[in-house]
């Protein structure tokens, strides 16, 4: 391995000098990965490779015995622990993630925007590629090619398939680390991807030439969820107004609502009385809605654990007062088990094109009420 070579991937990232030591492979540098993104970790997968590398010739200089791989065990090539598609469908495989590692994504909300896995995965292959001193997949051995795609498909697995896979590695711990990274990443790209899309339908809302004015009709018209909106209905609406009431209630049947908003509505309901309120006026859809609430709850139906709230436990005490309403009412009731904890995490972003309480879209949405800053 050329020293030139080293060094320029060195030079990308300083802070992951260290890297190139022996001891790199160690857990806790492993946590320097994280503010340096995509980059990084291209880079520090590429050390494994160099470092395994180093290894291997090594062994042949000292030994005559040359390794079956750098990355991966013996056994794993001599057994592998997936199916191995042919060598030229490999090698067709490796070519295009090098041509794409050259064709970076277009990102019409600039930095805000992660990279895709599909360039970020390419630019990782093409690291080691690079570092293994090829220049073209038609360079790379029938062995290397069988240990990007087994390095590849680590990447993309889920953790308990990437905790198996993981052994066939000769550093099974640094392999699932790796995993972690990507894993880390694509959820990265997720949430953006939902706020992105949340963010374009809100646009098209605001360009309708028909704005309608009824909240809850223009949730349902949206052509995207939008969680952080929801929240923000919940939240900060009147729930005694029948229009802002009727937009909660349609915010609660969303199957990816936050478990924070629910627990928001939970301890409303109970601090402001609206149950016993809604029995007393005949509100029976209200009643029906919150009783379906609370038994979603309690049967695992609110999954979403994206959102906190500010406070983290300003729900933690309404459990008696939402007792006491329940007590009240003339049938028996559960109670939604679990609801009143703590919620930490990133509260709702705000939504300042809607003005909730007016129940109404007033102006264009803005990129920095959904994407987070760089």
């Amino acid at each position: 391995m050329s020293q030139r070579l080293i060094f320029s991937a060195v030079a990308l990232a300083p802070a992951l000098a260290a890297l190139a030591v022996p001891g790199f492979v160690q857990g806790p540098v492993l946590g320097m990965i994280g503010p340096f993104g995509v980059s990084s970790l291209a880079i520090f997968l590429a050390f494994v490779a160099v470092h395994a590398t180093r290894r291997t010739r090594d062994k042949e200089e000292h030994t005559g015995i040359r390794d079956e791989g750098t990355l991966l065990t013996a056994a794993a090539h001599h057994t592998p622990p997936i199916d191995i598609p042919d060598t030229d469908e490999l090698r067709a495989r490796v070519a295009a993630r090098l041509v794409r590692r050259h064709c970076p994504d277009n990102k019409p909300f600039g930095p805000a925007e992660p990279d895709s896995m599909d360039f970020a995965l390419s630019r990782i292959v093409g690291q080691v590629v690079d570092l293994w001193e090829a220049d073209s997949a038609e360079a790379l051995s029938e062995t290397q090619l069988r240990e990007l795609h087994v390095l590849e498909t680590l990447a993309l697995a889920d953790a308990v398939a990437a905790g198996k896979l993981a052994q066939s590695f000769r550093n099974p711990a640094l392999a699932t680390d790796i995993r972690d990274q990507i894993s880390a990443l694509a959820e990265r790209r997720e949430a953006f991807e939902e706020a992105r899309d949340a963010y374009r339908a809100t646009l098209d809302l605001a360009d309708s030439a028909a704005r309608p004015w009824d909240l809850k009709t223009s949730l349902m018209l949206m052509t995207a969820p939008d969680a952080d909106l929801w929240h923000r209905v919940i939240a900060e609406g009147d729930l005694r107004d029948p229009g802002l009431r009727a937009a909660a209630l349609w915010c609660l049947e969303q199957p990816t609502l936050s478990r924070a908003s629910v627990a928001l509505f939970f301890a409303r309901i109970g601090r402001e009385r609206l149950l016993t309120d809604a029995e007393a006026t005949g509100d029976t859809l209200f009643l029906r809605s919150a009783s379906h609430a609370i038994r979603r709850w309690n049967e695992g139906g609110y999954r979403n654990k994206t959102i906190g709230l500010d406070p983290a436990n300003a729900v933690v005490d309404a459990g008696p007062a939402l007792k006491a309403e329940l007590g009240a009412l003339a049938e028996d009731w559960p109670f939604p088990e679990g609801a009143f904890d703590c919620y930490s995490g990133s509260v709702a972003r705000p939504r300042r094109a809607w003005d909730i309480q007016a129940g109404i879209l007033i102006g264009t949405p803005q990129p920095q009420d959904y994407f987070d800053p760089v």
